[in-house]
């Protein structure tokens, strides 16, 4: 199984893994999954992994402000 790991909007991690028939992707937050899905190439993998990072850490960032 192939695997590549990066650090994306400094807390959060990113893991795409090739699966028997799709890539998977999962974001990760001190060491606590985020989210994840899949997809068909490993390139859309990582950026639907950047995307889901990019949203998070701008939720966190709302909330911060808000509450």
């Amino acid at each position: 199984m192939q695997t590549t790991e990066r650090r994306v909007e400094t807390a959060y991690e990113i893991v795409v893994q090739k699966g028997p028939e799709r890539w998977s992707w999962t974001l990760s937050e001190d060491g606590a999954i985020t989210a994840g899905g899949e997809a068909g190439d490993p390139e859309s993998a990582q950026r639907c992994g950047d995307f889901a990072a990019a949203a998070v850490a701008a939720l966190a960032r709302i909330h911060r402000r808000r509450f």
